[in-house]
């Protein structure tokens, strides 16, 4: 689940589901095909999140009843700690390229009168405080890198679509996608911002400014073979642009029952075995 890769590009962070319905978060040296369990703490640990230099990873655990944010050393040493732990569920979306700030989206605890989930900022060194706040759905918060603007998804149009907002949490937005857009990702150089409409992967240039971000193109489409999900990004970018990380389905087994994960780094290869094109 929500596979990200590290900042150099090396390593893959991804949450592992097990037949039981546990999930830990596994690291992989892509390289040399190894891998380390990060976590083992159960029951619904996911969402990783790498800092800026590579040395540690964030995510949500439910391991103390309500979901909270925690962070651990990649290499697995050490015990970590507890980055916020507070009343409703925490769900991690990044980490901001400064290393110094956290986006999450929260479901506020029961009782709470009108509201879904919501999106807030976590600076390492004060209370966090809310990014947005509505009656919608707003999540999947990520931080462009080298700063100033933070994209998330919200249904306030009666549909998902893809908003650019200044990562401060005060000013004006900026719609991005048409027609429905969810699961946004930032090239490693922030020019441009990616996204998925149902199969479609999209892409939008960004400038110096949002609101004049170019219209979304389209720069492949699958055949659903892909894993998408609603509520954080199940792909991600290579730090140079030209490869695609996606999760693939491939089935259920016939012996365990069990479904299959495959990762697929050489995405416009696979594009042209499954879709042949003339042109």
């Amino acid at each position: 689940m929500a596979p990200r890769l590290s900042p150099d590009g090396r390593r893959l962070a991804v949450g592992i589901l097990t037949r039981e319905g546990n999930a830990d978060i596994w690291v992989y040296e892509l390289e040399r095909g190894t891998r380390i369990r990060l976590t083992t703490d159960g029951p619904q640990t996911i969402r990783p999140a790498w800092s800026p230099d590579g040395t540690r990873i964030a995510f949500s655990s439910n391991k103390s009843g309500n979901t909270d944010l925690y962070w651990k050393r990649t290499d697995g040493s050490g015990e970590g700690g507890v980055l916020l732990s507070r009343p409703g569920d925490q769900w991690l979306d990044s980490w901001s390229s400064d290393g110094q700030v956290l986006a999450f989206q929260e479901l506020p605890p029961d009782g709470t009168s009108g509201r879904a989930r919501d999106i807030w900022l976590l600076p390492l060194d004060a209370d966090p405080f809310p990014f947005r706040i509505s009656t919608f759905y707003e999540r999947q918060a990520r931080f462009r890198p080298g700063g100033g603007w933070l994209a998330y998804v919200s249904d306030e149009s009666g549909q998902n679509e893809v908003y650019v907002s200044p990562d401060s949490g005060s000013g004006s937005r900026a719609p991005i996608s048409i027609r429905g857009g969810s699961e946004p990702v930032w090239s490693s150089d922030g020019t441009e911002l990616f996204y998925r409409n149902g199969n479609k992967m999209m892409v939008v240039e960004v400038g110096a400014e949002p609101s004049a971000a170019s219209l979304p193109r389209l720069l492949f489409e699958s055949g659903g073979e892909f894993e998408t999900n609603r509520w954080m990004p199940y792909y991600d970018v290579s730090p140079d642009g030209e490869r695609f990380l996606m999760i693939r389905r491939a089935g259920a087994t016939e012996s365990t029952g069990a479904e299959q994960i495959h990762v697929v780094l050489n995405w416009f290869e696979e594009l042209e075995r499954l879709v042949p094109t003339d042109n």
